[in-house]
């Protein structure tokens, strides 16, 4: 019966993120899963990026003008 089973094989496959990541010197924490204190954060997260950007083109929009905005803001050296 024993060797009806399948046998699991671990690969040394990377994500590209996690490459770029590497690459970078830049640490990925993963949360662990059915937490639901951290699940509650990004659902969060997801419900206002969905409401707040309604298509592709309507986050260009608003990205440009904060853009307009930003680099309008008046400035003066410290010195």
């Amino acid at each position: 019966m024993v060797q009806n089973l399948p046998i699991l094989i671990k690969t040394n496959r990377t994500h590209p993120l996690d490459s770029l990541l590497s690459s970078l010197t830049i640490t990925h924490k993963l949360i662990k899963p059915r937490i639901p204190r951290h699940n509650d954060k990004i659902e969060r997260s997801y419900r206002n990026d969905q409401n707040r950007f309604y298509s592709y083109d309507d986050l260009l929009k608003q990205i440009k003008t904060y853009f307009k905005r930003s680099n309008n803001i008046p400035m003066q050296s410290l010195n």
